[in-house]
């Protein structure tokens, strides 16, 4: 078995390097932060001209068909340059999510605009009462109850989120969604959907996965991969603040994007706590 990256998935990498060493400078990070993100607009729409925004979606829908394991490279350059956006939403969650679940309205509304880069997509999963980027989304799936709602719906100016601050800038669009689905289910979002300029119908259902056999075995994989990813940013941080010195502690240090994204995302998605108890539950 080959565990090294292809040639191609180098390539790829150097791709996103280069574009983003040439436009993704720290000062285009620190005025998204400060509420200028055109700069990052920019840098997405460079990224879509390489097919990097639609490379998990199939070709017919205007992508490259590529995989998961094809993101891992790209993402750690965004990752290295503090690219801010939903680029995990949009490439790894929501374009598969909605060509495998959305209805042919849905898919023939955004999937081709998500591959393109032209629109953006924000993932709720269960419990998650924040949602960050969303005031820059133009789709939101929310996933409750075990499934997979593809509520597909523009969320500029939506009057049930709210804006909420957030530690990290480079997650600046944190919204709360004031209304439940849990207990409504398919008619709250169907409403909701149907009271925007932008709806495309009915949500749809994936089918939840069953916790025994490979699904099982990929949710361990899953937290253990969290609690040491997360372990190891938060320890880089910390060490980087402890070699600036009293300049780490200044919002003006450009240490604070990379630091503050850190403790964010080792937070986001259930902390090191949550990911333990839910590797115990599984072995015992």
């Amino acid at each position: 078995m080959r565990f090294a990256f292809t040639d191609d998935q180098k390539m790829l990498r150097d791709t996103v390097r280069e574009v983003l060493q040439r436009e993704c400078a720290p000062e285009v990070v620190r005025a998204a932060w400060e509420g200028r993100p055109e700069g990052v607009r920019a840098v997405w729409d460079t990224l879509a001209e390489t097919g990097v925004i639609g490379m998990t979606a199939s070709e017919d829908a205007g992508g490259m068909a590529m995989s998961e394991l094809d993101l891992v490279l790209p993402l750690e350059e965004m990752g290295y340059a503090a690219l801010p956006g939903p680029i995990v939403d949009t490439v790894a969650v929501g374009i598969p999510l909605l060509e495998a679940a959305g209805t042919d309205a849905q898919k023939e509304r955004w999937l081709g605009p998500a591959a393109a880069g032209e629109a953006r997509i924000v993932v709720s999963f269960e419990d998650q009462a924040l949602v960050p980027h969303a005031a820059s989304a133009d789709v939101l799936i929310i996933q409750r109850g075990g499934v997979a709602y593809c509520c597909l719906l523009s969320v500029v100016n939506a009057p049930r989120w709210a804006r909420l601050p957030s530690s990290s800038g480079s997650r600046a669009a944190c919204w709360t969604w004031r209304s439940s689905t849990r207990k409504t289910g398919n008619s709250s979002a169907s409403r909701s959907a149907r009271s925007k300029r932008s709806s495309t119908g009915s949500p749809t259902r994936s089918s939840s996965k069953s916790s025994r056999g490979p699904a099982r075995d990929a949710e361990i994989d899953v937290s253990l991969a969290k609690i040491y990813a997360g372990q190891a940013a938060k320890f880089v941080a910390k060490e980087a603040l402890q070699v600036h010195g009293a300049i780490g502690y200044t919002i003006e240090c450009d240490l604070h994007m990379w630091m503050k994204r850190a403790w964010a995302l080792a937070a986001a998605h259930g902390d090191a706590a949550y990911h333990r108890e839910r590797v115990g539950r599984h072995i015992l």
